[in-house]
């Protein structure tokens, strides 16, 4: 069992389950795929259970800044 979100970026832009949950596998929160992916719950009807609470806890753990002499610009050639 697992608790909370389980992202997936999807980068091959794939069309048909890109999760597939099964047997007594669960995910309790919510299941994101990017793009035109989906998911496949499976038959027991409790393989995934939606919280919508899941997500009042996420934050940020970075935030943007400039910080002076910080970066450089590198030629591309």
């Amino acid at each position: 069992m697992f608790y909370g979100i389980v992202y997936c970026v999807n980068a091959g832009n794939l069309t048909g389950d890109v999760i597939s949950l099964g047997g007594t596998s669960m995910i309790k929160g919510a299941a994101v795929v990017d793009g035109p992916g989906g998911i496949s719950a499976g038959s027991s009807a409790v393989n995934l259970v939606w919280d919508p609470n899941v997500f009042n806890v996420v934050q940020t753990t970075a935030s943007v800044a400039i910080l002076a002499n910080s970066w450089r610009e590198l030629n591309g050639s």
